[in-house]
């Protein structure tokens, strides 16, 4: 069998994991990525999302999360793509794929250099909120970061609650909780909602 050459990843690093993903099983006719939503918990302003990935030519499912479906999607891309690198790296094979094309996918991981020697915790730990989450999205994406501002608050002084608005672009959303960071976290959840209802 010939082996499948590696060529270039087209500029991978500058790519999310899903389109890292799908370039890879494009290129090493994995068939079709299936991405199905499994689980949705939590409250509106603060839900977690659980993405089941499936390629049934490799013969593995993975399962992602994330505060939004778009973050779960890619977490499962990027654990998907790290399965792959480890059962390489531990001498085993995935389903019919033979080992020189898993050799060559390997390679040409390495060559993107999208993944670490780990997973990383998923974005639901509580060390990231949606404040964060909001904010790294920003960072790799855009130029400018959202603007937050405490627009009222009700309630007697011991017991406030806030109302904070997040202004990016032109989009607006609004927030409230018992502090100024909860309000912040509701309205910046509102805002990841946003953008990848405008990314599906």
């Amino acid at each position: 069998m010939a082996e499948v050459s590696l060529g270039e990843p087209s500029a991978a690093q500058e790519k999310t994991f899903v389109s890292v993903f799908h370039e890879l099983c494009t290129k090493f006719d994995f068939g079709v990525a299936m991405y199905n939503l499994v689980a949705e918990q939590g409250e509106p302003h603060s839900r977690t999302f659980l993405m089941n990935l499936t390629v049934d030519m490799l013969g593995i499912s993975v399962e992602g999360i994330g505060l939004t479906k778009m973050q779960a999607k890619h977490d499962a891309a990027y654990k998907m793509m790290f399965q792959i690198r480890e059962t390489y790296r531990a001498g085993g094979t995935l389903n019919s794929v033979p080992r020189v094309k898993l050799v060559s996918c390997c390679e040409w991981l390495e060559k993107c250099g999208t993944l670490k020697e780990d997973i990383p915790k998923p974005p639901t730990e509580p060390t990231l909120n949606p404040a964060g989450v909001l904010t790294e999205w920003c960072l790799t994406r855009l130029s400018n970061l959202p603007d937050y501002r405490v627009v009222r608050t009700s309630g007697p002084s011991h017991s406030k609650t806030y109302f904070m608005t997040c202004k990016l672009g032109d989009r607006v959303t609004e927030g409230e909780g018992k502090s100024k960071k909860a309000a912040k976290n509701v309205a910046a959840g509102k805002m990841l909602q946003i953008l990848e209802d405008e990314e599906l």
